[in-house]
């Protein structure tokens, strides 16, 4: 057999092609682990560009972190702390219910997403309410008008108008119509005001008598001035009380402009004196000791602070809505069956004297509702709101009255711009206390420091591993556990709101299922 033999020039040509292939395949290695090198470098490349990018974005924008959320670990240019809030999903028991509760606003998480409406259950409103917020931030427009409309459909309300236009800026009395509660409207700058002669509302009982009296005499001489001597103001507010009970025992129906006249006609006085029962008249007798024995030359200039605070009811505009019959009477409230309204105006342009009589108005009502507890009066449910409640404090110990209130079925209402704005100089922390009363706090945005720095400490703090959090661009952070404790808000977060959140409102509701604040937008 014959075998086949290979010649050199064939063999060299097949070393040299099998050489040419491995070089081939070689090159093919060292180009794909070229491109495989490129790639994961501009992998990386992509991904530091990518981080910078982040880090430069982050510093140009706002961070806000919601309940069960982690604080971010890039340094963001504002970094906004609601982790302390409740979530939308557990406040279900606050989902509004028309009829039996009011509107809160529509639930917000912190990242600005909406849930359910919000309300307050009816009868969670007998343990106050105490609405906080600047000028023009919807405190009246956005909550008491629509608190109003629909409390009026289930229970009575007596509200005071701080700036004195509710009714016809937004048609309430028609809202009271069409619910078929009883309207009453009274307004020193409204020419449809109904009248009301406060004399009408003074007791019969003799000890209650003694409060009636007492509060109309501290609401007409009003709140002692800084640098006014406090014996002066004494005295006048002891003959302003002793004037009163001599037109209240001797007038079957006094008129409020009869005041200021009687106080001037001594010799008068001192035959309405005469007239009275013997220990009626030793207690007007020691209320008018100074007045009765000052000498005439002295007589005027002694006066001279009750002829000012007194002269405005000698005005036609006035003497027509206070003398004579009242086409109301706030007694009403306590009549059980009757759902009644009463809107109490404070008109901007009749500041001093609609202060007066807002307070004398609002402290004959305040007494009128603890007397219903006091003597068992089974009235309608009813809700005092009271814009600029502050203003009221003359008349109105709130403190003292919130929880013979409660008992009665009366919920406070109360609006402010600030809790300092309760504070007096005799009472430096009376509002604070005010705001401890009130189981339901609204915060509006905006508020002073000491409101939010109250509130921050008010809402408790909780629980807070602590992280450390990179501040230099690009850097990334590294958890530190921890037990730290920290405020649930803290005063910037109430202050403030970041730009998704401008038009909510921090609300916190210390009954029910949850007592952690929440938010809601309005």
């Amino acid at each position: 057999m014959e075998f086949l033999t290979m010649g050199s020039w064939e063999r060299d040509f097949f070393q040299f092609f099998g050489f040419m292939i491995r070089l081939y395949i070689w090159f093919l290695g060292i180009t794909f682990k070229g491109i495989a090198w490129s790639a994961q470098a501009l992998w990386k490349g992509s991904r530091w560009l990518y981080e910078q990018f982040k880090d430069w974005q982050a510093l140009r924008s706002e961070k806000v972190v919601g309940p069960k959320g982690k604080l971010p670990d890039r340094h963001h240019r504002d970094v906004w702390d609601y982790r302390g809030l409740e979530t939308v999903r557990d406040l279900l028991h606050l989902t509004y219910t028309p009829g039996a509760s009011i509107k809160l606003g529509q639930a917000i998480d912190a990242n600005g997403r909406d849930g359910q409406k919000l309300g307050l259950p009816l009868d969670l409103i007998p343990q106050h309410i105490l609405l906080i917020g600047p000028p023009k931030k919807g405190k009246t427009t956005r909550f008491i008008v629509p608190w109003i409309k629909e409390l009026i459909a289930v229970q009575s309300v007596f509200a005071i108008d701080a700036k004195g236009n509710l009714r016809r800026e937004f048609g309430l009395d028609k809202y009271a119509e069409l619910t078929g509660a009883r309207f009453f409207n009274w307004n020193l700058s409204d020419p449809e005001s109904q009248r009301w002669n406060f004399f009408e509302e003074i007791s019969i009982d003799p000890v209650e008598r003694h409060k009636d009296i007492a509060v109309v005499a501290k609401a007409l001489l009003g709140e002692k001035l800084p640098g006014e001597q406090g014996v002066f103001w004494e005295r006048d507010l002891s003959w302003l009380e002793g004037i009163l009970w001599l037109l209240v025992e001797t007038e079957p129906l006094p008129k409020p402009s009869q005041i200021l006249p009687t106080i001037l006609d001594r010799a008068a006085a001192k035959v309405r004196l005469s007239f009275l029962k013997a220990e009626i008249k030793r207690n007007c007798e020691n209320l008018l000791s100074d007045y009765l024995k000052i000498c005439d030359a002295d007589f005027y200039k002694a006066t001279f602070v009750l002829r000012n605070k007194l002269k405005f009811f000698d005005r036609p505009d006035v003497s027509r809505i206070c003398d004579g019959r009242s086409d109301f009477r706030l007694q009403d409230f306590n009549k059980p069956g009757l759902r009644m309204f009463a809107l109490i105006g404070q008109p901007e342009a009749e500041e001093e004297t609609g202060k007066q009589m807002a307070q004398l108005i609002a402290g004959i009502f305040n007494n009128l509702m603890l007397r219903r507890y006091a003597f068992g009066l089974s009235g309608e449910p009813v809700a005092f709101i009271a814009d600029e409640a502050h203003a009221l404090q003359q008349t109105v110990d709130f403190p003292k009255s919130a929880a013979i209130l409660r008992a009665a079925g009366v919920g406070l209402c109360l609006s402010t711009q600030s809790i300092s704005q309760f504070n007096t100089n005799e009472k430096p922390n009376q509002g604070s206390l005010i705001a401890g009363l009130c189981a339901t706090t609204i915060c509006l945005p905006g508020v002073d420091v000491e409101t939010a720095e109250f509130l921050s400490k008010s809402f408790g703090d909780r629980p807070d591993p602590s992280t450390s959090v990179g501040r230099s661009i690009g850097s990334r952070s590294h958890g530190i556990s921890g037990s730290d404790r920290t405020a649930i808000l803290s005063v910037r977060e109430i202050r403030d709101r970041p730009a998704d959140l401008e038009k909510t409102a921090i609300i916190q509701v210390r009954s029910g299922a949850c007592t952690r604040p929440f938010l809601t937008r309005y």
